[in-house]
């Protein structure tokens, strides 16, 4: 799929003055379209960039996991990505994630890669506090300053129908959820997996 991505791009540039246009997003949100020059020499897909970090002795590895952006994955892209994840040399191994948008997908990858670390660590729960976030869990006798309809405020908390059931059955599952919200709390500062990046340190 680079690969014809490159072969299109250099297509294109060839009927536009060996140029492209792209887009830029500038600090304050706006958008700039500018004509960047390209040639063969100077484009490289993220693949061929992995492989000449290699040859200069860096410790990186590349993955690509197909996934379609704004779209929902399938079970086989969480076991696929679960699976690479996995196969991280240790818990010191960096992971980078990267999706065409940046906002949902890399986050679902960031999400299950810290899950992983924290079972490899056998991190608990409690050792990871909450931030202020909607999805707040509070202490026995703490009161919620969020002025929402009881509904909507267990919706925003995760507090779906099909969730609660799945907590009452799992064994550990209130644990397991209240630590799954505490790493989307973690995770969700950032905006969405069709690339993945390893980086093995």
């Amino acid at each position: 799929m680079e690969a014809h991505l490159k072969e299109d791009i250099l297509m294109e540039s060839s009927r536009c003055g060996n140029k492209i246009l792209v887009t830029d997003e500038l600090p304050d949100g706006q958008m700039l379209d500018q004509w960047e020059p390209v040639s063969p020499d100077s484009l490289n897909t993220l693949l061929e960039v992995y492989h000449e970090l290699q040859a200069e002795g860096y410790l990186v590895h590349y993955e690509r996991l197909p996934v379609t952006d704004e779209k929902s994955p399938n079970e086989t892209d969480f076991d696929a990505l679960f699976s690479k994840i996995c196969q991280a040399a240790d818990n010191n191994t960096e992971i980078v994630f990267n999706c065409q948008m940046g906002s949902g997908l890399t986050t679902t990858g960031m999400v299950i890669a810290t899950l992983v670390y924290y079972k490899r660590i056998g991190a608990s729960d409690r050792r990871f506090p909450r931030n202020n976030s909607s999805g707040r869990i509070f202490n026995d006798g703490e009161k919620s300053t969020i002025n929402l309809p009881p509904s909507v405020y267990d919706l925003r908390c995760g507090e779906y129908a099909v969730v609660r059931s799945l907590v009452r059955v799992l064994q550990g599952g209130v644990e397991g959820k209240r630590l799954v919200d505490q790493v989307i709390d973690k995770c969700g500062s950032v905006q969405s997996i069709t690339i993945a990046f390893r980086v093995d340190s």
